[in-house]
C-alpha cells in the first residue's frame, strides 16, 4: 500500500510543479518523503515554516496572535 501512495505523491508533485510556483518550492520536501528520507524531510519542512512565519510576522502581524477555532 505504501508504494502505491509514494508513487501517487510523485505523479502529485510531478504535476504541481510544473504548474505552481507555489508548490515548486515544497518539491524538496516531496522528493524527501517519496524517498524515505525522513531527517532531510523534517529539516526542509521547519526550515520551511520558519520562512513562511517571518514572511507572515512581516506582512500581517496581526495574525500572529490570531487564535486558530478548529470547530
Amino acid at each position: 500500500m505504501q508504494c502505491c501512495w509514494i508513487e501517487d505523491l510523485k505523479e502529485f508533485f510531478k504535476w504541481q510543479t510544473k504548474t505552481s510556483p507555489a508548490c515548486a518550492s515544497t518539491a524538496p520536501m516531496a522528493r524527501a518523503i517519496a524517498r524515505g528520507e525522513a531527517a532531510k524531510a523534517e529539516r526542509l519542512m521547519r526550515d520551511h515554516m520558519l520562512e513562511y512565519a517571518k514572511y507572515v510576522e512581516r506582512r500581517h502581524p496581526a495574525l500572529i496572535d490570531e487564535v486558530v477555532d478548529w470547530r
